[in-house]
């Protein structure tokens, strides 16, 4: 099971890899989506497979491989996100950031790589609406009216970058 699932994260992080080359459109974001999400569910199963087994053999889990994979799909999810919001105009934000919510929301089990690649793309919204300056006032109206069409991590991001731009306002 787990060089299947090794097997399975790098044919998805392969998949990543080569649409993030991609000219973007919808279909390739879709894509991308879909293989992101293959990709930490096989990373899941990889790593409580092989933390379990490390656990019952006594000895360090081998993970540097995944860490490595990882580290490369992480660094191309943030560059296609930042380029996205990057290219957005004021009237675009609302489906740009539906493409970041879309990937906060991924559909992994709950656990440690879930937790660590959301609290990664959290970080990464957050710096990108840092650069965003001369949207703040649609990005108000945009949290303020579409609230219920995001996750919680992504409400958390907003909520955090909308009212300090408030706090900073008044």
């Amino acid at each position: 099971m787990l060089s299947c699932a090794f097997r399975s994260l790098m044919i998805a992080a392969d998949v990543l890899k080569s649409m993030h080359q991609r000219i973007g459109n919808k279909l390739r974001d879709c894509v991308m989506c879909l293989a992101l999400d293959a990709f930490l569910t096989c990373l899941h199963v990889y790593y409580t497979t092989s933390a379990e087994l490390s656990e019952k053999m006594g000895n360090a889990a081998q993970s540097e491989s995944f860490k490595k994979t990882l580290d490369i799909v992480q660094s191309d999810v943030r560059t296609w996100l930042k380029m996205k919001m990057a290219l957005c105009k004021s009237n675009e934000l609302l489906p740009c950031l539906k493409a970041w919510n879309r990937v906060l929301s991924v559909v992994v089990p709950q656990g440690f790589i879930r937790d660590e690649f959301v609290r990664f793309i959290s970080e990464c919204l957050q710096e990108a609406l840092l650069l965003k300056r001369s949207c703040e006032d649609e990005l108000v109206k945009v949290y303020c009216q579409n609230q219920d069409l995001f996750c919680s991590a992504m409400l958390d991001v907003l909520s955090k970058h909308v009212f300090e731009f408030y706090d900073s306002h008044r």
